[in-house]
């Protein structure tokens, strides 16, 4: 029996993630230091595809920027001196499949 549905399911490649650069920094005088940007690429899956940055490591104050998009910088106001920090990216497909991949992230304020 001829089942479309399951033809197509099947050749369907499986959701993977990758951030690049794999690390980003940034360096300011002046508060906020904001780093150079990262952007999580998609491959297989179902389109269309939602972003979820997240802080793994780190107790400075900072943020992504853009924490639904593909493409973020990340800020913050932190007190002088060098922090380094582990972001990850989780995207999830549409049909509720999910792949991360994580970016270094260092502020340094002088």
């Amino acid at each position: 029996m001829f089942m479309p549905s399951a033809v197509a399911a099947a050749s369907v490649k499986p959701l993977t993630v990758v951030v690049t650069p794999s690390s980003v920094a940034g360096s300011s005088n002046f508060p906020p230091v904001v780093t150079n940007p990262a952007t999580a690429t998609p491959d297989g899956g179902t389109t269309p595809y939602t972003y979820a940055w997240t802080k793994v490591t780190g107790t400075a104050p900072s943020q992504a920027d853009s924490p639904s998009a593909a493409t973020t910088t990340f800020s913050s106001t932190q007190l002088p001196g060098l922090i380094n920090e582990i972001w990850k990216c989780t995207v999830t497909d549409a049909a509720g499949f999910t792949a991360e991949d994580e970016v270094d992230v260092t502020f340094n304020r002088t």
